[in-house]
């Protein structure tokens, strides 16, 4: 189940299918689709000419190119291609849309082809955004309807089925389905993609059956609102963390100058650093073979090589220079402290007054950022939620004196309302059960490898409990007729956002579970704490408030200009690519 593959898979049938030179039209939206899998060098070789966008009206005529039309079957798209066949720029049109198109817009589409110059429309279902191949997201920031628990914002249901649902044909899987009982949205989701399946059952017939269907388990962000407040040590996560991945680019363009020569790391940053130099000594090893041209031959295959010895080149500056900007930051925010807080907070069985005492100190820690003392608050506002002595009120007016933004001090007083104990089935800390306070009580005990990674994000909880078939119907219903046969592919599909460590956890999991079952892991979006925050924000007081939570804490918008591609090749986010 490669999201990757089966999306370079459409765009490779859209190119070879038309033949001749082309021009490739997109929207705004199957920009990034196809961005995050092709890039523009590989695009260009299969005898596309140009790249360009549909709105962009002052296209120059090209009536002598086949015009490659691959957008979205949204309102805003299908007018813009209305005008374009109303008045052609090329001399073949064909259509490729990444979801299902209702008749409506075919009929609309068919008006406007007065010229007769459409030879093809077909759908493609590649309308998500495959990030790693074990790894999608559909882009939706603020699932729920503001001030109304548990409800979906209705544009925001349903983008949820249309990628959802292309997803699954892209990939050829019709899955039963199962969704937490407690969420609202995640059962919303569930009944509405089970109908469209059933309303449409053609669609979804890929030949032979399967003996065991797939499952697709949908999961709601609340249930486990840690993971994405912690501070990450796997290579792609921090990279999110400290300098924000979007849509697979991270800008490198304030990032003062870095030495690749930085020993300041620490075991968790081991394989990352392992990685890069095996990445520099290849490097190192092309570079000396260039150095020996001696004759024409020699010459010859110098320049038959030194396109991958460019890319390749820049390759290692970029990374050196990432991974140098993250080390800087971990030292100069002092992150080794305050994620060891964070990680106690949310694994160990710490009293109260401890934890109290360890919150405080990070707000008062000169080095820390206002995300790191916001950070820890929320994590304690969480931890310590049904605790009589709990000193929420003590927080806020430290934070206010520290000079946090007063909107994002707000978001400690309603996290608990978003994903409060009230709001979760899951346990995450662990204090709702006597076996759960048991077994973080042994592990305590028995001591952790790495006090930075000890916390397990609450999915892989749910796996680990569904492949040995403890989980429970009443926890987890059916949408679909169930079935008792241990599945071999899984779709997980988390309401309210993933994150690049959650994407690693299952990973493990896939790996380390006898019959190395196919996991596939998918969510509304893919969080970094500024993200989350911003979900929550959305949440609680709708667009109304709607300046982003980076701004807040960085003074800045977040970055447009996208500069450094970001490209990882599987679920391992310590990947030097």
């Amino acid at each position: 189940m490669n999201v990757v593959k089966a999306v370079r898979d459409y765009v490779e049938k859209m190119v070879k299918d038309v033949p001749g030179m082309k021009a490739v039209i997109l929207d705004r939206f199957t920009t990034q689709y196809l961005s995050l899998v092709y890039s523009q060098s590989e695009i260009l070789q299969k005898e596309v000419y140009v790249i360009d966008k549909l709105e962009n009206a002052g296209r120059a005529a090209m009536q002598h190119l086949k015009a490659v039309i691959y957008v979205r079957p949204s309102e805003e798209s299908v007018s813009q291609l209305v005008a374009e066949l109303r008045a052609p720029k090329y001399g073949q049109y064909y259509i490729y849309f990444s979801n299902q198109v209702k008749k409506s817009q075919l009929e609309q589409l068919a008006e406007a082809d007065e010229h007769e110059v459409v030879k093809e429309v077909l759908e493609l279902y590649a309308d998500f955004l495959a990030v790693n191949p074990g790894l999608f997201s559909l882009g939706i920031t603020g699932c729920m309807l503001s001030g109304a628990r548990d409800t979906w914002e209705e544009r925001a249901m349903g983008r949820a089925v249309e990628g959802l649902s292309a997803a699954l044909l892209s990939l050829r899987r019709r899955p039963v389905i199962r969704y937490a009982k407690m969420s609202n949205l995640a059962k919303g989701l569930a009944t509405e993609l089970t109908l469209r399946m059933q309303s449409d059952a053609a669609l979804w017939q890929f030949g032979r059956n399967q003996d065991v269907p797939p499952l697709l388990m949908i999961l709601d962000r609340r249930d486990d609102p840690v993971t994405p407040l912690l501070n990450q040590w796997t290579y792609q996560s921090m990279v999110h963390e400290l300098l924000g991945i979007y849509n697979n680019r991270v800008d490198l363009s304030n990032i003062p100058d870095t030495s690749s020569g930085r020993r300041q790391e620490k075991d968790e940053l081991k394989e990352v650093s392992q990685n890069l130099v095996l990445l520099t000594e290849e490097f190192q090893k092309h570079t000396q073979e260039n150095k020996k041209i001696e004759s024409i031959e020699d010459m010859k295959a110098f320049i038959e090589r030194y396109p991958k010895f460019k890319q390749m080149s820049g390759n290692v500056v970029k990374h050196v220079t990432v991974f140098g900007e993250i080390v800087r930051r971990i030292n100069l925010n002092d992150l080794y402290s305050s994620s060891e807080i964070e990680q106690n907070l949310a694994c160990q069985n710490v009293e109260h007054a401890q934890a109290l005492e360890d919150v405080r100190s990070v707000i008062d820690n000169n080095k820390a950022t206002d995300l790191d003392r916001l950070r820890v608050a929320l994590l304690y506002a969480l931890r310590f939620e049904r605790n009589s002595s709990a000193s929420i009120p003590a927080l806020v007016d430290l934070l206010n004196r520290r000079g946090v933004h007063p909107d994002l001090v707000a978001i400690l007083s309603v996290i608990t309302r978003y994903a409060g104990a009230d709001v979760r089935a899951s346990d995450v800390f662990g204090n709702k059960s006597i076996i759960s306070f048991t077994k973080k009580a042994l592990k305590g005990l028995k001591g952790v490898d790495n006090i930075f990674t000890q916390h397990e994000p609450y999915l892989v909880e749910v796996l680990d409990s569904l492949m040995k078939n403890k989980l429970k119907d009443q926890q987890f219903p059916w949408a679909t007729p169930s079935m008792r046969e241990r599945p071999q592919d899984i779709i997980l599909f988390v309401v309210g956002g993933v994150t690049y460590e959650e994407a690693v956890a299952v990973d493990k999991f896939s790996r380390a579970t006898p019959g190395n079952p196919r996991i596939l892991l998918g969510g509304t979006n893919i969080h970094n704490t500024f993200s989350f925050l911003e979900e929550v924000e959305k949440s609680m007081y709708g667009p109304r408030n709607s300046i982003f939570v980076e701004r807040k804490l960085r003074g800045a918008a977040p970055p447009k200009t996208e500069v450094i591609k970001y490209k990882s090749t599987d679920n391992q986010s310590s990947q030097l690519t």
